[in-house]
């Protein structure tokens, strides 16, 4: 399932990267303060986030009227509320508890966040207005995978070393490291093919600090395929500083 809406939700990167974005001589700031935002259902921004948080902050952004517009790191208004969906990540993802229990935990964090970002693609598809959350969003999916698969990777070894894993499990972390490759993908076609997100710094910083964590645990050959693809974005891409960030990250594969 979780491969499913990967696909799936590739086809809308084309629809971005094939229609491309109107651009606006200048942006309007209609989104909510924090104060107003909360008194529509969403989270305090005064306090790190639970799981609890995120789906509050999913049904606030479902409901909004369209001339709302979604919180948005550059505004002076809002801000703060983006990065409060930012900033409470790794409160989730390093819980210190089993490891079982917060992998439930990360895969519904994860399906959240997929669910805000489409909402902010769907609602910023044809304006640039949110062009750096969504390219946190696509970076925190791959924050998030590499969470994921290290977990997963973990309880499978102690299932081996035990001899108590089942084919079920081997075949889930499979079809999430199939996932992942997608993802991956996803991503760097948006780097290499929108004019919306070519070069976005916000992308490439989450490249290169969870891609090489992530692919750790994959086979050869699927390391392979993700770092010539990394190769051919590169000689794609014109400017220099971009071009060294991936071939730094396609060396370290």
């Amino acid at each position: 399932m979780e491969l499913k809406r990967v696909v799936i939700y590739s086809v809308t990167v084309l629809i971005i990267i094939f229609t491309g974005y109107v651009m606006s001589d200048y942006y309007i700031d209609s989104s909510q303060t924090a104060f107003e935002a909360q008194k529509r259902g969403a989270p305090s921004s005064d306090k790190v986030w639970t799981l609890q948080e995120y789906n509050m902050f999913y049904r606030y952004l479902s409901v909004l009227p369209q001339d709302i517009d979604y919180p948005v790191l550059s505004s002076d208004k809002s801000a703060k509320l983006f990065r409060s969906f930012i900033d409470s990540l790794d409160n989730i993802l390093n819980e210190p508890v089993a490891d079982e229990i917060i992998f439930i935990k990360i895969i519904k964090l994860k399906s959240v966040c997929q669910n805000i970002l489409e909402l902010y693609v769907d609602k910023g598809i044809k304006i640039e207005k949110y062009n750096n959350e969504v390219a946190y969003l696509y970076g925190i999916q791959i924050q998030i995978l590499s969470q994921m698969q290290k977990i997963a990777d973990r309880v499978i070894r102690t299932g081996q070393n035990k001899g108590k894993n089942s084919p079920v499990q081997i075949k889930g972390l499979e079809m999430m490291k199939q996932g992942a490759t997608v993802q991956v993908s996803v991503s760097l076609d948006l780097l290499s093919e929108s004019d919306a997100f070519k070069d976005n710094a916000t992308l490439l910083l989450y490249f290169k600090q969870y891609v090489p964590e992530l692919l750790r645990f994959f086979d050869r050959h699927r390391k392979d395929i993700i770092k010539n693809r990394i190769i051919e974005v590169s000689e794609s891409i014109d400017t220099p500083s971009t071009k060294q960030t991936l071939n730094d990250i396609a060396s370290s594969i």
